[in-house]
């Protein structure tokens, strides 16, 4: 039986845009993500719930569309995604963004709420006059007023949660690479073969990180990765840091919801930043294809060989340090301490 969905006029348009922008990173068995027929026949058909996970940026952008006099095209781009979503009844989740924001300080300011409700009131707009400011119709929209109900307890929640789990170990991943990066007499090959030896003796194995490391040491580096420069004041240094760890939490979170995830949930990564965009891309790769060939094209077949042996050593080792420590978050916070000192202290 054929099944036929009808959609606003402008839809072809707003999926020109999207697109465009390339900004959706999933693991789909299909390459037809921007197909809002798609998403609306296996809601319909399957009763699969669909989310969008938005990045920093692009959560900031939908949130100055309307905050913002002077309007760029990066504001309509992220407005033209909202329109999608309404179209095709997918959920935003901003829960991480809202997160980074609040970047563990123990403040959840005002400011940071009235932009989560404002978020919401976009996300409930006419969805014809957002579709014709994405397109650049108009210059402005309006927003319904809606009660923002349990704001002091959502205040209190965001900051009272303890660390995101696997936060601190991504942080301490990108520490020890950011280590690796300042050191000028090693190869790049050399680089990753120590990190990687790192992981197995020293840490844990991360496949956020280590697509992070091919993608700074490998045969084809990606611009804009590595955000760390060691000539930056401290302050710059510490921000590129944690920066370069949201961006693998990202990551982490993505994989984390993929083991969780039910045949009923679905979740879509929108990035803006393609350095994050290829990592992302590529750790879905190795992890769908379940055969690290294909990294033939971003690294030698030694250090191939060597992440195999770290994924699936033959024996136990029994020089492991994370298996003979009584106390983890101890030693994972002294590892911490240790590279922050070497990384953040005046050059």
């Amino acid at each position: 039986m054929t099944v036929i969905y009808t959609f606003p006029s402008y839809t072809a348009e707003i999926i020109n845009t999207l697109n465009r922008l390339d900004w959706f990173v999933h693991a789909f068995d299909t390459d037809d993500v921007y197909n809002p027929a798609g998403y609306v026949h296996s809601q319909n058909i399957n009763g699969t719930e669909f989310q969008f996970h938005t990045d920093l940026n692009v959560y900031q952008y939908i949130i100055s569309a309307y905050k913002k006099q002077n309007k760029s095209q990066f504001h309509r781009d992220a407005i033209a995604l909202v329109v999608f979503a309404k179209i095709t009844n997918i959920q935003f989740e901003p829960n991480l963004s809202i997160y980074e924001k609040i970047n563990y300080s123990e403040q959840c300011s005002d400011t940071i709420l009235d932009d989560l409700h404002l978020f919401k009131r976009i996300d409930n707009a006419d969805l014809d006059e957002l579709a014709l400011f994405a397109l650049g119709f108009r210059d402005d929209f309006n927003i319904p007023n809606l009660e923002f109900k349990g704001r002091e307890a959502i205040k209190s929640n965001l900051v009272k949660y303890e660390r995101l789990k696997g936060w601190d170990s991504i942080y301490l991943h990108v520490l020890k690479i950011c280590d690796l990066e300042q050191t000028e007499d090693l190869s790049k090959e050399d680089k990753m073969s120590i990190y990687l030896d790192w992981c197995y003796q020293e840490f844990l194995h991360s496949l956020a990180a280590l697509c992070f490391a091919i993608k700074i040491w490998g045969k084809r580096p990606q611009k804009k990765v590595f955000k760390y420069q060691v000539d930056k004041p401290q302050e710059q240094r510490k921000k590129a840091l944690v920066n370069m760890t949201w961006d693998l939490f990202l990551l982490h979170d993505f994989f984390e919801h993929w083991k969780k995830k039910t045949s009923r949930k679905e979740a879509v990564y929108v990035s803006n930043d393609k350095a994050f965009r290829e990592i992302l891309k590529l750790a879905i790769s190795i992890q769908k294809s379940g055969d690290l060939m294909v990294l033939k094209n971003e690294l030698s077949q030694s250090l191939i060989n060597r992440i195999n042996s770290v994924l699936h050593p033959l024996s136990k080792s029994t020089s492991r340090k994370v298996d003979i420590i009584d106390d983890f978050a101890n030693y994972r916070a002294i590892l911490i301490q240790d590279y922050e000192l070497k990384l953040l202290n005046s050059p």
